[in-house]
This record gives structure tokens, sequence and C-alpha cells, in this order.
């Protein structure tokens, strides 16, 4: 049965006792934050990436506009300009969400098991890193298509360079 709480606080001394339920109630909560901090700075690290590939695209296009004013004066069309800088785009983001991901998946394997074991008793199950191919093919799509979404503007610059700038 369940124990007086006046003989335990008797026979403990001043201290504080708590049901089991609570400690798990409160393991569960600390989670949930943890979950919600991890959503939160994963989503500033896709904004500073978008970031970090638009200025990486806009200065591809900055240092080959003598080339693309080539292009143009040999008469390629913009749709192929275009098309070059956001392929150019998805391979960078390409690269970086393949190395992003497995960093990523390296690191939530050492912070896991770098949790205390008494910590995963508390709320009634292992923690475990749950990383399936699905999760991982998705992962790796947004970051191309964050880095696509964040070169349109590079790509706009490049398909206003005119041919008259390959003569100069």
């Amino acid at each position: 049965g369940d124990p007086d709480p006046a003989d335990l606080a008797a026979a403990v001394g001043p201290a504080q006792i708590h049901r089991a339920d609570d400690r798990v109630v409160q393991a569960r909560n600390t989670m949930q934050l943890m979950f919600s901090s991890l959503a939160v700075l994963g989503a500033m690290g896709l904004v500073v990436g978008s970031f970090l590939v638009f200025n990486t695209m806009n200065m591809a296009v900055l240092d080959q506009r003598p080339e693309i004013a080539s292009l143009r004066a040999l008469g390629s069309d913009r749709r192929s300009i275009w098309r070059g800088v956001l392929a150019e785009s998805a391979v960078v983001g390409g690269a970086g969400s393949l190395l992003g991901v497995a960093l990523g998946t390296l690191a939530a394997r050492g912070a896991v098991a770098s949790v205390p074991d008494a910590f995963a008793r508390t709320i009634g199950s292992p923690l475990r890193v749950a990383v399936t191919p699905t999760l991982l093919v998705a992962t790796w799509m947004l970051g191309v298509a964050t880095a696509l979404a964040a070169s349109v503007a590079p790509a706009r610059r490049a398909l206003r360079v005119e041919p008259i700038e390959a003569l100069r």
C-alpha cells in the first residue's frame, strides 16, 4: 500500500516527498521542452543556411558576370542561365544538406548516449535516436529546397546581365 506521508517524513527527516508519478510527469515535461528547443534550433539553422546559400550564390553570380554576358552574347537564352544558377545552387544545397544530415545524426546519437540512465528510467522508456530513411531523405530534400529558394534572387540578378557586358 501507499506509505503514510507523516511516517515517511519522520523517517527521512526534513525532505520533500513526491509521488513517483510526479517525477515521471516532470521528466516528460523536460523532454517536451527539450524537443521544442531543438525544433527552434533546427529552424534557426535552416534560416542561417539559407542566408549562407544566398550569399554564396550572390557572389558566384557576381564573379560569373563576364561568363554569363558571353553566354548571352553567343545566343544563350535566359532560361538556360536560370537553370544553370539553380543547378549550381542545388549542388551546393545537396552537398551541404548531406553533410548536415550526417553530422546531425552523429550529434543526436552522442547527445542521447550522454543522457544518464537514471533519467531514462524516470520517464519510463529508453531513449534512442530514431532516424528512418524517410526522415533522412525528407531532411535532405528540405535542405535542397531551401537552397533553391535562397538562390532565386541571385538567379534573377543573373538574368539581368546584358550581352553588351561581354564586349566591355
